[in-house]
């Protein structure tokens, strides 16, 4: 039997999906910030063996997270797009 849900809720879920969107909007900064970054390490003498593995991992680690988020996003898409065409 299903049940139906509240405005209190939707509300709730506009507002997780609002924090979304202003988190996603931050990445457009972060990716500025990236592109300096590949300036920096051009420079001579950038770093040592031992700190460009970490940063290598940090930058893959970084990459793994992003490609979280976009197939998360487009699950949830799906999730509501359907959930959306049978109301």
């Amino acid at each position: 039997m299903a049940t139906h849900v509240v405005k209190a809720d939707h509300r709730h879920l506009e507002k997780q999906l609002t924090d979304l969107q202003k988190a996603l909007n931050s990445l457009d900064t972060a990716a500025a910030d990236v592109g300096e970054l590949i300036l920096i390490i051009r420079r001579p003498g950038y770093t040592t063996p031992a700190e460009l593995r970490f940063s290598e991992l940090v930058a893959r680690l970084a990459t793994d997270k992003v490609r979280g988020v976009n197939a998360a996003i487009d699950g949830l898409e799906a999730c509501v797009r359907a959930v959306g065409a049978e109301g």
